[in-house]
């Protein structure tokens, strides 16, 4: 059965999200998990991580979800972080193809995120990927690959967001995110193969995060595309229990979580697998 690769990213943004990734991780329904090291909970919850994913019968990557967006730097950022923290998307993509952001800062803000990793977890990311997919804009990765020649592994692999545009029109989700996701994406392709460096062949997930919206009925959409790719494929999740009302971490997709959760630690989950003959990648 052709295998996929499901990654919930987050972890470590907060209590709900990390209690949801560490019963998925248990239950065998991740094969991979992102950490911001860019949040404090991340070394609260890092050793539950460990714990949890060597107690499993199956192999759980353990990566760096890079972050450029919405938070606070672990560095000094000048070029353009605003009353201390990162910009919104929408202006970030505009920063970087207008070169308004500078490699140097990139690069030091990269090694940061990175060497945080190592020092909270005691080892390398397996993997390195970016949240609201940062890492594939111009400058950032370009960055990120210069980085990545010291502090990712031999066998470590980066997430490449790229869809085909005929699959992203079959499945009407999120229609305008997920072309200008895989558009995006394009020149890392050439870039991965350029430094040898392994990723997924597909990637899907982006939706709208919208409560109103079906999970199931969204991922049974993913899996039956998945099974007609040719390589890995790659689905993002974003799990996470019900938001804490005391919070004060900024969460806009927290009203989704639970409903992502609900059906991924459901058995429906795993029918919806095997009635598309696939399975979960723990090689």
């Amino acid at each position: 059965m052709p295998p996929i690769k499901l990654c919930a990213d987050d972890f470590g943004m907060n209590k709900p999200v990390n209690e949801a990734i560490l019963s998925l991780v248990e239950k065998g329904r991740l094969n991979a998990v992102s950490c911001m090291t860019t949040m404090d909970m991340l070394e609260l919850d890092a050793d539950k991580l460990l714990k949890t994913v060597s107690a499993t019968s199956h192999k759980v990557d353990i990566g760096l979800h890079l972050t450029f967006t919405e938070y606070e730097p672990l560095t000094k950022l000048p070029s353009f972080v605003t009353n201390g923290k990162f910009p919104e998307i929408g202006k970030l993509i505009i920063k970087s193809h207008l070169r308004q952001i500078k490699i140097e800062e990139i690069k030091r803000e990269i090694t940061a995120q990175f060497e945080k990793f190592e020092e909270i977890f005691g080892r390398k990311p397996d993997f390195v990927d970016g949240h609201q997919h940062a890492h594939i804009l111009p400058i950032i990765r370009n960055a990120l690959f210069e980085v990545a020649k010291e502090h990712l592994p031999q066998n470590g692999w980066m997430r490449l967001c790229h869809q085909p545009i005929s699959s992203i029109f079959k499945t009407a989700i999120s229609l305008p995110r997920s072309l200008i996701i895989s558009t995006l994406s394009r020149p890392m392709k050439s870039l991965l193969q350029k430094n040898n460096i392994k990723s997924n062949n597909f990637f899907l997930g982006i939706n709208n995060f919208n409560v109103e919206d079906d999970y199931r009925s969204q991922m049974q959409i993913w899996l039956k595309l998945a099974n007609k790719f040719n390589g890995e494929t790659l689905i993002m999740c974003h799990p996470g229990m019900k938001p804490e009302p005391a919070s004060n971490v900024h969460d806009p997709i927290a009203s989704r979580r639970p409903d992502e959760f609900a059906y991924l630690i459901s058995d429906e989950f795993m029918e919806d697998l095997a009635v598309n003959s696939l399975t979960l990648n723990h090689n």
